[in-house]
């Protein structure tokens, strides 16, 4: 995955763990498989961390922009009580389920989404931010899928889907 960069040189990192993480003085134990999002300032000293907790975790995409404010997308397996930063998002039992996480630029949680598939798995794969902060993110789902414009079905072997998000 490539690392993004903002206007003043902060860039950030997201993937997996399993077990514990450290990061700084800061770390976090995880039961599976656990997603993270990691946020340096300019010199690489890292100022923020943030855990997606859950069944069964992973960062799959993560953009930030020129304020230093990070988006990050990826997926949970399971359903569960997934939380990104301690902040809850809805997944589907025994699916997986993408999810959108932003935060501000001292890394803390402005706000996440699930993305949570009618019938079948859904998830979140990249994300890109534009020049006026708009976000887009690409996705795949099987089965049932409902973005906000209504319930779309699948093709066979599975569909892909763009989402844009105003700022």
């Amino acid at each position: 995955m490539p690392v993004p960069a903002g206007a003043e040189g902060a860039f950030a990192l997201a993937g997996y763990f399993h077990g514990t993480f450290a990061f700084g003085a800061t770390s976090t134990t995880v039961t599976g498989r656990g997603a993270f999002l990691a946020i340096f300032d300019p010199t690489g000293q890292g100022h923020a961390f943030v855990a997606v907790r859950g069944n069964s975790g992973t960062a799959r995409g993560v953009a930030i922009d020129g304020a230093g404010r990070v988006v990050v997308v990826g997926e949970n397996k399971g359903g569960g009580e997934p939380t990104f930063g301690g902040v809850p998002f809805q997944s589907s039992l025994g699916m997986s389920s993408g999810f959108i996480a932003k935060t501000d630029a001292d890394g803390r949680v402005a706000w996440v989404k699930g993305i949570v598939g009618v019938a079948g798995d859904a998830y979140a794969r990249r994300v890109a931010i534009d020049g006026s902060r708009r976000v887009a993110i690409t996705g795949s789902f099987n089965g049932l899928l409902d973005l906000g414009a209504g319930i779309r079905l699948a093709g066979a072997g599975g569909s892909s889907f763009v989402l844009s998000l105003d700022p």
